[in-house]
């Protein structure tokens, strides 16, 4: 079923009705954060590198992540490898680190790697899961999540 889906994915992204269509905002806080001093961004995902290459260059984020770590370069969330090897391309500490996800397993990654987690409501799971599992505080829209980035930034 995996491999079927990875050949199948690049198939319905080719078409535009099935483009990626990031949430409202999104795009100019992943340029905001991208252009802030002292913030890296990465990304660890469950799709693959083949899966999600083609997603990254359409939408053009590409240029925003310096690392991106992908379900066919470690094993699979929550075990903590791909956040281990996304904070050692960074060269930063798991201390100067936050994961913004969506699922319960993104936030059971971050503990088993010692990094502090934020949920974000609009995904997968629901708050209160990602508090149950871990998440410091839930955003529920992009405006409260730059709001907590800020903060954290300030701090």
């Amino acid at each position: 079923m995996v491999k079927a889906y990875d050949l199948l994915l690049p198939i319905l992204r080719a078409d535009a009705s099935f483009a990626e269509k990031p949430f409202d905002g999104i795009v100019d806080l992943l340029r905001e954060l991208s252009s802030t001093p002292n913030v890296v961004l990465g990304m660890a995902t469950g799709h693959t590198s083949v899966t999600i290459a083609p997603a990254l260059a359409a939408l053009r984020w590409s240029d925003f992540f310096r690392t991106i770590q992908a379900a066919d370069m470690a094993p699979s969330k929550p075990h903590p490898a791909m956040l281990l090897q996304a904070l050692e391309a960074t060269n930063v500490g798991p201390e100067d680190a936050l994961f913004v996800g969506d699922t319960t397993y993104d936030m059971e990654m971050a503990q088993a790697a010692n990094v502090r987690s934020m949920g974000v409501s609009w995904g997968y799971h629901g708050a209160e899961r990602l508090v149950a599992a871990g998440a410091s505080c839930v955003a529920s829209n992009v405006d409260e999540l730059r709001d907590h980035l800020q903060a954290i930034l300030d701090d």
